[in-house]
């Protein structure tokens, strides 16, 4: 190839023949191109594009550029507005007439020397003005409203789009309408529902988000589809093609050996599985009982224990077992366990721990261990015992390596512990003695005042009654002794005698000091303890700081992506805030020009740097899509992120008797709950 010829899209067949070209290469069509990141100047020259690496006073590709921090951006008073296009921000400065705005299409000299977008055009940034929709236009590329063209002269959205808030949106159900004969009209089987979105018309489910097909057992012309998979239209109606039946809202195959893609295709044959034939059969450790029955086996999957026909089985742990008292012989068959069983040898009796095979043919318990309802041998009282080997006996511990009664109950034989009567009849207090705390009343043990029986066995101090240590108050939780008397401590509330509950967001409260032990919170206007600003709630006892919140070190802040800065949450380098709470890395997230070029205008926003982050009152989900929290514009429940959030008015806020104690959380109202 002659070297004093090569220019761009000049024809090549590797990239050596197109190395006069700095920065080109052979693309697959086999011409001379620019490579990524850099583009075409003229016929023999690539720079960098913008955003692109650039080398210290590299000439970029884009006029009104220069290499800024090692890559091409827009000079001073110009505006990025494609890869390769810096525009000059006039709207908003002086002028004296209309010529020194016109290097900006549709501008024009307001009566107050103000660069400003001529009427029936609106401003995307500083340097650009489009025509909004149903305004003239002359060409396609007049109309910048995304599924816009220019029809008659007016900029009007294509075919099958919809005009939806001045921009084009194709329909689809959900979307917001107006109670009219048109709203909904590309969508067939739709209505518009409650002034308020495109729902499937009753009798119809949707498909594909675009389509409403009658459902089950309804209205059908020959020939059209049916909503549910593996059913036809037959006479009018929507029904399950032959050999389905209608479960769960599918057709499912009825039978096995029916033809199958997935599992989900058997269901109709309960522990049924599409096998790699594509035909329906029975899972492993199922049998089949006929035509359209698995039946499980021992150590095979149930749901209840109605699916386990081996006599003396039931589903325990999702699994087939023998029954209490019963031990598997076979996969099919439970035998009874029993010190009474007959044995010949001592492997006989294993199914019974710690028995063995007596000289008459029937199992017993070895010495030391007593029979507990003829099915196990558990350590007499008094014998050795350790974790491993437990004592098995009711009321019974292991203390000291011996098992013993518990306290509260005494050794009736060496196989059962009986309780000390709570209840029993006394004359005087002495009588009660055994029983802490208790006194002799109308001829009973009973418990003293403030005191409160526990299992008839012992009486328990409770708030309110006279204590000496902390230790003294152990029955009610999270309570101590304070001035001889037991109360709730500062962190929980007195909900009864007996019980004290966590301050956590959304206690009553009077100041901010009601607040204090949960951190970063104040007393709302409402009364309420609810997270300051710049702060969410991380759960129903604890406020996290969020962009820009108050933090002494790192670890305080939301994720790892933050790092505290000046004593604020701030995102690390080459991270950028996504939402008040979320940091993503720089570039994952979508560039833009305007908010139409983000995937998710009704909750995003385009900053001032050209990228898509979410809007105020929204979190991400991911790079390119946010959902509300509250305050945040939404249409449907399921939109709304905050827990306990509702869709009401197009705004996602608390559902009923809910209060929000941060942008993220919405709690019981305990306003309306007696506490005290």
């Amino acid at each position: 190839m002659d070297i004093s010829q090569v220019i761009l899209k000049a024809t090549c067949g590797n990239d050596d023949d197109c190395n006069d070209i700095k920065h080109a290469k052979c693309s697959d069509d086999k011409d001379c191109t620019c490579i990524v990141g850099y583009s075409s100047v003229n016929k023999t020259y690539c720079a960098p594009s913008l955003n692109s690496f650039c080398w210290r006073d590299e000439k970029c590709a884009a006029d009104h550029a220069s290499c800024i921090d090692s890559q091409c951006q827009c000079d001073e008073d110009y505006l990025q507005h494609s890869h390769n296009e810096c525009l000059l921000k006039l709207i908003g400065s002086s002028c004296k007439d209309n010529s020194e705005c016109s290097r900006v299409k549709y501008a024009q000299c307001s009566a107050g020397n103000i660069c400003v977008c001529s009427i029936n055009t609106k401003s995307v940034d500083q340097a650009l003005c489009l025509p909004v929709l149903n305004e003239y236009c002359k060409t396609n590329d007049d109309c910048k409203v995304e599924n816009s063209i220019c029809i008659d002269n007016k900029c009007q959205c294509k075919p099958n789009y919809m005009t939806l808030l001045n921009e084009c949106q194709a329909p689809y159900l959900g979307m917001p309408c107006i109670n009219s004969k048109n709203s909904c009209r590309f969508i067939n089987h739709s209505i518009c529902l409650d002034d308020r979105e495109c729902t499937c018309l009753p009798n119809y489910l949707p498909v594909n988000n675009n389509t409403c097909l009658p459902a089950y057992n309804q209205i059908c012309f020959n020939n059209e589809e049916c909503a549910t998979k593996n059913s036809v239209c037959v006479n009018y109606r929507c029904k399950c093609k032959p050999y389905y039946i209608y479960r769960q809202v599918q057709c499912v195959s009825a039978y096995l050996r029916q033809w199958c893609q997935k599992e989900e295709d058997c269901s109709g044959v309960k522990f049924a599985t599409c096998s790699k034939d594509n035909i329906c059969v029975c899972k492993r450790n199922y049998f089949q009982s006929d035509d359209s029955n698995c039946s499980p086996l021992l150590k095979s999957s149930c749901s209840t224990t109605e699916d386990c026909i081996v006599a003396n089985s039931v589903c325990q742990d999702g699994k087939c077992k023998c029954g209490e008292s019963f031990f598997a012989k076979s996969n099919d068959r439970c035998a009874k366990i029993s010190l009474v069983q007959t044995c010949s040898t001592f492997y006989d009796c294993l199914t019974i721990p710690h028995s063995d095979c007596s000289k008459i043919g029937l199992c017993y318990c070895d010495l030391g261990y007593v029979s507990i309802d003829g099915i196990r041998c558990v350590p007499a009282l008094g014998q050795f015992c350790t974790k491993s080997k437990p004592c098995g006996i009711n009321n019974s511990d292991c203390i000291d390596n011996k098992c013993q009664c518990k306290p509260y109950f005494e050794e009736a034989r060496d196989s059962e512990c009986i309780p000390i009567n709570f209840n029993k009849s006394c004359s005087f207090d002495i009588d009660c003695r055994d029983i802490k705390h208790s006194m002799c009343f109308y001829g009973e043990c009973t418990c003293k005042q403030n005191y409160a029986p526990v299992n008839f066995q012992t009486c328990v101090l409770l708030l309110g009654g006279v204590c000496s240590t902390n230790e003294d108050c152990y029955y009610v939780k999270n309570s101590v002794c304070v001035s001889n008397i037991c109360i709730c401590d500062a962190e929980h509330l007195t909900v009864s005698n007996n019980k004290c509950e966590p301050n956590m967001l959304g206690t009553l409260c009077l100041t901010n000091d009601d607040c204090d032990n949960i951190d970063n919170s104040i007393c709302s206007a409402d009364n309420v303890c609810t997270c300051n600003l710049n702060y969410r709630a991380l759960e129903k006892f604890l406020c996290e700081p969020m962009l820009n919140g108050f933090c002494s070190e790192d670890s305080q802040c939301p994720t790892d992506s933050f790092r505290c800065v000046d004593h604020q949450c701030q995102c690390q380098p080459n991270f950028t805030a996504m939402s008040a709470s979320q940091c993503f890395e720089t570039n994952l997230i979508n560039t833009c020009t305007n908010v139409t070029e983000c995937s998710d205008s009704w909750h995003a926003q385009c900053t001032s740097d050209h990228k898509c982050v979410c809007d105020l009152n929204n979190m991400a989900l991911n790079p390119s899509t946010c959902l509300p929290i509250l305050n945040g514009f939404c249409w449907r429940d399921h939109q709304c992120m905050a827990e306990n959030s509702v869709c009401t008015d197009y705004h996602c806020a608390c559902k009923p008797n809910f209060i929000a104690v941060a942008r993220n959380l919405c709690i019981p109202d305990r306003r309306k709950i007696h506490l005290y």
